[in-house]
């Protein structure tokens, strides 16, 4: 009989203690060559059939857990042994323990990235470390969104050329002069009022393309507890007041853009990374703030909200939905 492999193993060696539960035998210890809810296998050829008590060593705070076994199949160095069904708690213990272990544990991938790493220098195998990361991130967003266990090679490409996209367009500034105009107390009635002057009219972006900007923006401003720009009172977001004088910087500097088609038509995403510097010995603060312009059915480019992103993975699940603008 042979031992299904139904679940994960984790690959690693853990101290355990047998005692037969026949007449017969002598009680041992060793080394597990592996692990799993199901069962474990041992470097040593026992008989199949013969049940044992298992007591299994497991390091960190789970301490020692015992169960009962079979022994399912036995070869010339090593044996497989199935655990009986037990009890939920002991399951859990398993499940919890072989988890935490599966992510110190360095995958085949991992290895040959940790064997390639050390041959670059410090400041290449920094950037490549980071890029390959931001790509397997966006790969998981791209899975999750399409619930797609497998994604087609276009979608994983995809996800290659977006983050050579963001690492080649990027757009950074500090927080300095006009753009900190807003900041300190900024009232409903000062906010209107400079989106009003300062913000409405049109505007080139980076490419030349005109942008209009109109009193339908200002809806941005307003924002309720359902996320619908409501423009009342009671919805006026000070935050986004505060940062009115970013929307025609970033539309007119910022080459990170990003388009992406849906019933509604489509949107460009226009992106920056604003850092706003702070006091002496406290950690700047970055935030990526990002101007959303629609394509209207007379294809003209019209200004529809603007928002920031705090999280850098949030920032990535944003992009994730869209692809380069490359005109």
């Amino acid at each position: 009989m042979e031992e299904k492999r139904r679940h994960i193993r984790l690959q690693t060696q853990i101290p355990a203690e047998f005692k037969p539960l026949g007449p017969d035998g002598e009680r041992f210890r060793t080394l597990t060559r592996d692990l799993s809810v199901s069962g474990i296998k041992v470097p040593c050829r026992l008989n199949v059939g013969e049940r044992f008590q298992v007591a299994l060593m497991l390091y960190g705070d789970l301490g020692r857990l015992s169960t009962e076994g079979v022994v399912v199949w036995a070869r010339q160095f090593g044996s497989g042994l199935v655990f009986d069904d037990g009890t939920q708690v002991i399951k859990r213990r398993l499940t919890g323990f072989i988890a935490k272990g599966l992510r110190k544990e360095p995958d085949g991938l991992t290895n040959k990235i940790r064997g390639i790493l050390p041959l670059l220098s410090e400041n290449n195998a920094s950037r490549a470390r980071g890029a390959i990361i931001d790509i397997l991130k966006i790969l998981y967003f791209r899975q999750r969104r399409l619930s797609k266990p497998t994604l087609k090679d276009r979608e994983i490409l995809g996800a290659i050329q977006l983050v050579s996209f963001h690492y080649r367009y990027r757009f950074e500034r500090i927080v300095k002069d006009g753009l900190v105009e807003c900041f300190g107390d900024t009232s409903e009635a000062a906010a209107l009022d400079f989106y009003d002057k300062r913000v409405m009219g049109q505007t080139n972006d980076a490419y030349g393309r005109p942008v209009i900007v109109d009193e339908d923006g200002m809806r941005f401003l307003y924002k309720d507890k359902a996320g619908d720009h409501i423009v009342d009172s009671q919805n006026f977001v000070e935050s986004r007041a505060k940062r009115l004088p970013w929307i025609e910087f970033v539309l007119s500097h910022s080459r990170e853009i990003y388009e992406s088609e849906s019933p509604l038509g489509l949107t460009y995403l226009y992106v920056a990374k604003m850092t706003i510097p702070l006091e002496r010995c406290e950690k700047n603060e970055s935030t990526y703030f990002i101007v959303v312009v629609k394509k209207e059915k007379d294809k003209k480019l019209r200004f529809k909200t603007a928002y920031r992103v705090d999280k850098y993975n949030r920032f990535l699940s944003i992009i994730e939905q869209g692809r380069p603008f490359c005109p």
